[in-house]
């Protein structure tokens, strides 16, 4: 496959998820029935929905809060840390294959982005990734482009991922056994990490 189209591929995924997610209304409680019906292979299933849905661009929240309705928390947090990590895996290498010369070529004024963000290694990975209005998945894609070392990339991810990751389970549990005190908490500390993230990245930018 041509790498330009490659390249293209996430952002015709994302609008077919747009477009998906308005028509059929898909949401966890449309996706939990799945897990029911195939209970025996209910976590290869969430592992293999984790893996691909980089592809579609559809939001990281909707499986995190589906582990939450369906396992109980610490096998829906090892699932969900599991496919977070095969999923920005999948969209690392896929970045990484597409090529940083094509994009510096087609888009000159990339070069100095792509500079910083190599340079700033895992620990701006993390940063960027506990930012919440960052797309992951852009991230994910960006990094395999800018050829930051994988090591450094899947450390600052997971990183990076694991608060929004605790958070939004704890969000499902509580609404789950209806104990809303829970959320109160880790939303807090949550929000302390979001504004560090968000000085370190003006530091960097």
């Amino acid at each position: 496959m041509n790498k330009r189209y490659l390249v293209l591929l996430p952002f015709i995924g994302a609008i077919c998820a747009y477009f998906f997610m308005a028509t059929e209304g898909i949401s966890p409680q449309s996706l939990r029935p799945i897990l029911v019906k195939w209970q025996r292979y209910a976590p290869i299933i969430f592992l293999t929905m984790h893996t691909i849905r980089p592809l579609t661009f559809l939001p990281t929240s909707l499986l995190v809060l589906l582990a939450s309705l369906y396992f109980d928390f610490f096998t829906g947090l090892i699932l969900n840390l599991t496919g977070l990590i095969l999923g920005m895996t999948l969209a690392y290498f896929l970045g990484n294959y597409s090529g940083r010369e094509w994009l510096v070529k087609k888009y000159p004024k990339s070069k100095d982005i792509l500079t910083k963000i190599q340079s700033g290694g895992w620990p701006l990975i993390a940063s960027i990734r506990l930012f919440p209005l960052v797309p992951v998945d852009i991230l994910s894609y960006t990094s395999g482009v800018c050829n930051i070392p994988f090591i450094s990339y899947i450390t600052g991810s997971i990183l990076g991922s694991l608060p929004s990751l605790l958070f939004i389970m704890t969000l499902g549990a509580g609404v789950r056994g209806g104990d809303f005190i829970v959320i109160i908490p880790s939303g807090l500390l949550f929000t302390l990490l979001i504004i560090w993230a968000w000085k370190k990245l003006k530091k960097v930018y």
